[in-house]
């Protein structure tokens, strides 16, 4: 994993709620590299 990515994982792990899952954390991931 790049450092970059990384630091995204962080941030979106700081912002998580409880609707929010992992599931839904690495799809937006993988979304915000496709736009």
């Amino acid at each position: 994993m790049t450092e970059q990515l990384k630091k995204k994982i962080a941030e979106l792990e700081k912002l998580k709620t409880n609707s929010l899952t992992i599931y839904e954390i690495y799809n937006s991931i993988i979304l915000n590299f496709m736009i």
